[in-house]
This record gives structure tokens, sequence and C-alpha cells, in this order.
């Protein structure tokens, strides 16, 4: 068994990795909001606000509550005092929360023309559960919160956040499953000659998907086998490791949608260029 020490350091220095690799997306998809800002067209031109779209802001939430769950673990792990240590705990439990809407939301935002579609009779109880699923992830970092302050109560004491986090996980894999199984039904219905944006959010959305519930699923496996607190942070790092690569999924679906959303815009522009040849060709003086 690796030394205790060597795994800490190990685990900080993963961590760390982790966040930094989360930064670039952000400070990436900041930079996108500024373009969109610069390019619209719209007449608030230069606002904020433009770029400041529902799929950036979930993105960004996303993002944000990932980077807040690397730092928080940086904090436990590395804790030298009991405030960094209670700190960290908190935290964690916050970017969970932050994380989980932001995924929830961002792909729903992208997927809904392809969930309406597929399950036009259920959209609109979905679209309830979406809408009140903050509320819920809101709860999550309650308990830990509460017992760092110190709150006394036999319930808390017997069982902490475990309640809540059960019921959001819950939703989280439940989520995935159902986006898993439309998109690819999407798939398969439409081929290759369905909106070609739509088929871009099905493929990251599936891949996504997938990765949050092996995501799920170790961090399962690690509660249920890891035999002393070191391992079981291994599968914790494991099971964070998969969301950065979840979060890094939904931030290059954006890169795609915007390639894809330029070579229209370019192939419009040609074919205008063109019609005004041709016209210009035409006339005769």
């Amino acid at each position: 068994m690796a030394d205790p020490s060597t795994v800490t350091i190990i685990l900080m220095y993963s961590y760390a990795t982790l966040a930094a690799i989360t930064i670039i997306h952000i400070m990436a998809l900041l930079n996108f909001v500024v373009d969109e800002t610069v390019m619209s067209d719209s007449a608030v031109k230069h606002s904020f606000t433009t770029g400041a779209t529902p799929f950036n802001v979930s993105l960004f939430l996303a993002l944000s509550g990932l980077l807040t769950i690397l730092i928080g673990q940086l904090c436990y792990i590395g804790a030298i005092n009991s405030s960094m240590w209670s700190f960290g705990f908190v935290a964690a439990d916050a970017g969970v929360a932050v994380l989980d809407m932001g995924y929830i939301q961002y792909i729903w935002a992208r997927g809904f023309p392809i969930i309406e579609a597929t399950l036009p009779k259920a959209t609109p109880y979905l679209k309830r559960i979406v809408q009140a699923s903050p509320l819920l992830f809101a709860l999550l970092p309650v308990p830990s919160a509460l017992v760092i302050a110190g709150v006394k109560n036999e319930f808390l004491a017997t069982y902490g956040g475990a309640p809540i986090a059960i019921i959001c996980g819950l939703l989280v894999v439940s989520f995935d499953c159902l986006i898993g199984i439309t998109f690819v039904r999407y798939r398969a219905t439409t081929g290759l000659h369905g909106d070609k944006r739509l088929e871009i959010v099905t493929r990251y959305g599936i891949a996504a998907a997938c990765i949050g519930i092996v995501a799920l699923c170790v961090f399962v496996v690690g509660f249920a086998v890891a035999a002393d607190a070191p391992m079981y942070q291994c599968f914790v790092l494991g099971t964070f490791a998969l969301l950065v690569v979840e979060c890094v999924i939904l931030f290059w679906m954006k890169v795609a949608i915007r390639r894809c959303r330029l070579e229209r815009a370019s192939l419009r522009t040609e074919r205008a260029m063109s019609v005004v040849g041709t016209s210009w060709n035409s006339m005769k003086f």
C-alpha cells in the first residue's frame, strides 16, 4: 500500500492539473462570449448580454461548479487547519450543486428540439422537472454547512447529506440515460440527413451522457469497495476527472456548433455574392 503522504501529494497534483484544464476552458468560453458580443448585429451590439446566452451561461455555470469542486478537494485533502478543511468540505458540495445545475440546463437547452420531436407528450413534464431541479440541487451543500456550523441533529448526525446526494445523483443519472436514449433514437431516425447542428448536439450529448454515467459508477464502486481513505479518495479523483472530461465535451460541442454556424454564414455570403455576380454579368450597357 502506498504511503498516505505520497497519495496525498499525487492527489493534490492531480486536482491542480484538472483545475488548470478547467480554468483554460473557462477562459476560452469567456473569449467566445466576447467574440459573439463583438460580432453581434443586434441593437444591443457590444453589450455583454448579447453573448450571455442561456447556452453560454449554463456552460459557464457547469465549468465554474467543476472548478469549485476541484478547489474544494485541494483544500480538503491538503488542509493544514480545520478552517481550510471545512471550506473544502462545503465548497466541494456547493460545486457539485452548481455543476449539476449548469449541466442539466445546458444539455436541455441544446437538446430541447430533439427531445420535443422524440418525446412530444413527455416534454412538458420534463421541462417542469428541469425548471425545478435547481431548487433540489441548491440543498446539496446545506447538510455539510450545518455539520460544519455545529448544528446538533440526530438525523443529520446519522445520515448527513446522503439522502439529498442520492436523490440528486438519481436525477442526474436518469437525465443522462434519458438524453442518451433520446439522442440515439433521433440519430437512428434521421440518419445523417437531419439538421447538422442537431447532429452535433446528439453526437456530443451521447458522449457526455455516457461519461456522466461512468463517473457515477466509479464513485459508487469506490464507496462500496474502498478499504481505506486514500483508496476512496483515488476513486473520488477518478470521478471528478471524468466530470472534467464531460465538461470538456460540452465545451467542444459549443465549438463545433459555432464552427457550423460560421460555415453556414460563409456559405450564405458566397451564394449571395454569386447571385450578385450573375446579375451583374447579365446586365447590358
